[in-house]
């Protein structure tokens, strides 16, 4: 697995409501679909029971090289 940054990462609503959410600059080692459901879980669980629960993570990711 090639590692990678992710560059922006966006929360989206049931409802359709897309909250951008800023993680510090981290390589990621771990495949992103791992990564993405870490991340929904995180703040599936700060928001429970809401009425607008987070249903969809999108990661906009970069390759690392090593040099």
């Amino acid at each position: 697995m090639t590692p990678y940054l992710t560059t922006s990462t966006k929360l989206i609503t049931y409802s359709g409501r897309i909250v951008p959410i800023e993680l510090s600059p981290n390589i990621f080692f771990e495949p992103l679909r791992k990564v993405k459901d870490k991340i929904l879980d995180s703040f599936t669980k700060m928001g429970k029971g809401s009425k607008d629960p987070f249903v969809r993570v999108e990661c906009r990711t970069k390759p690392v090289f090593e040099l």
